[in-house]
């Protein structure tokens, strides 16, 4: 007989029998930087994307910054019996498909970094490294947004009493301080 009883705290009715299931969950938001000639909005409309810095040497070439994040829940009610959930961004093409990972016998939560022929089945042995593999690609993005914004103030830094009518002559800064402009302006008017 199943009777129905109050709890506190993370247990569970489970067929009569109290419960003390886990969670182990992690959410790491950044912003990943990327090269296109047409913006990837996303339809949720849950995600920012905007305009970056254009470089002074390419003004042509248009830069994105997309905000993403990736979220895991690993959740059971003991090591023997748990599922792992994995939700990732993917509207501008940050991941494989589902089936591109099941294709090549590749983990997905992992990232691909890990194959499916050696399953983990210790559950927070599992999130640890579903975690480690997140954390480095999440750094990885950190990583190269920053890389490319100090790039593009170092000119800024190195220069500061550069005549900006100097660089407004050639050809290469016309085209620079048109462009950024001309974002500037429409962004403002939205």
């Amino acid at each position: 007989m199943v009777r129905p009883f109050s709890t506190s705290g993370p247990s569970k009715l489970i067929m009569g029998f109290k419960s003390f299931g886990f969670a182990l969950e992690f959410h790491l938001p950044y912003y990943a930087l990327r090269q296109g000639s047409v913006r990837q909005i996303d339809p949720r409309g849950l995600r920012r994307c905007a305009d970056f810095i254009p470089d002074r040497l390419s003004p042509d070439a248009s830069e994105y910054l997309y905000e993403a994040q990736i979220s895991v829940v690993v959740t059971g009610i003991d090591e023997w019996f748990w599922t792992a959930y994995c939700c990732t961004d993917t509207h501008f093409g940050s991941e494989e498909s589902v089936q591109y990972y099941h294709e090549n016998g590749l983990d997905a939560p992992t990232g691909g970094e890990k194959s499916t022929d050696y399953p983990i089945w210790n559950p927070r042995e599992y999130f640890l490294v579903v975690l480690s593999c997140r954390v480095k690609q999440t750094t990885k993005e950190w990583g190269n947004v920053i890389n490319t914004l100090e790039t593009r103030l170092k000119y800024h830094v190195e220069n500061p009493f550069y005549s900006f009518t100097k660089i407004a002559l050639t050809s290469i800064g016309r085209k620079y301080f048109q462009q950024i402009n001309t974002r500037y302006f429409t962004h403002r008017r939205r």
